[in-house]
């Protein structure tokens, strides 16, 4: 196996490694990398490759698929825009929701412009050496330094852990829309009967009402916003902008909440 260990500090040693394989184990490199994050994986056959090098897909905690392509290249060999151009065209190749550029080195400013416009993923040598360390993925590196042939092993430590790692994405969906539900419904009766209804304003019912639909509508919009975070972890092709659900979650829960659910349905099962 590869000796991980030296002075060097844990980030330079990955990377130089990562610099240091083939093309063809960098790309089952990123294939077992993405696997050990819980996706499912396909390395391209080179006689049908279209660019694509990985397509991974996964369920939870929401269905996706990446088309992604694997560039090793050297320190200062950045990726250039027109490369992004080509790449762009991954996602309706293979239907995917996200095309995915992931390089040992970094992309250019024209790139990482084109990339913003075309929405493209980038995962530059940095971001890939932290999605390592973050894994604990240092025996994949080791394994795909040395190894004469791109065959994939598992263990059953290593599968147990992707089961792990789905559900808990799972658990944690579920968890931020039960309390967007679960604040949605009184906070929505709250104002309503405030609005609508003749109440003094100093009356005890009234500051009943008030103080549920504050409590009641806080709780939906933490819920929302945290989805919402869920959403951009997963790298999705969605980009919601968290300050005006929140605002719409609390303020008015009865058009906002319904909505939110018609929209994320519609762009996560695209």
């Amino acid at each position: 196996m590869a000796d991980l260990s030296g002075p060097s500090p844990p980030n330079v040693t990955v990377k130089r490694h990562l610099q240091a394989m083939d093309d063809e184990k960098f790309e089952h490199f990123v294939a077992d990398l993405w696997s050990r994050n819980g996706w499912n994986t396909v390395v391209s056959q080179q006689s049908r490759d279209k660019s694509l090098d990985v397509l991974a897909e996964k369920e939870a905690p929401y269905h996706q698929r990446h088309a992604i392509q694997a560039k090793r290249y050297q320190e200062g060999n950045n990726v250039g825009g027109p490369k992004i151009s080509e790449y762009a065209s991954l996602r309706d190749q293979f239907d995917a929701d996200a095309a995915v550029v992931v390089t040992t080195s970094g992309f250019t400013l024209d790139a990482q412009e084109r990339s913003k416009t075309l929405n493209v993923k980038l995962i530059g040598g940095d971001d890939l050496v932290e999605m390592v360390l973050q894994a604990d993925a240092l025996d994949l590196v080791a394994k795909h330094s040395d190894s004469t042939s791109p065959q994939r092993t598992g263990s059953k430590n290593q599968c147990a852990r992707e089961r792990q790692n789905r559900q808990n994405e799972s658990d944690e969906e579920y968890l931020w829309i039960g309390l967007v539900i679960l604040g949605a419904i009184p906070s929505t009766i709250a104002i309503l009967l405030v609005s609508f209804v003749e109440v003094p304003s100093d009356s005890i019912v009234s500051q009943i009402l008030t103080a549920v639909a504050v409590v009641a509508g806080g709780i939906t919009a933490a819920g929302i916003y945290k989805d919402i975070l869920l959403i951009q972890r997963s790298r999705v092709s969605w980009y919601p902008n968290p300050k005006w659900w929140v605002a719409g979650a609390f303020f008015v829960p009865y058009l906002t909440v319904p909505f939110y659910f018609i929209r994320r349905s519609d762009r996560l099962n695209a």
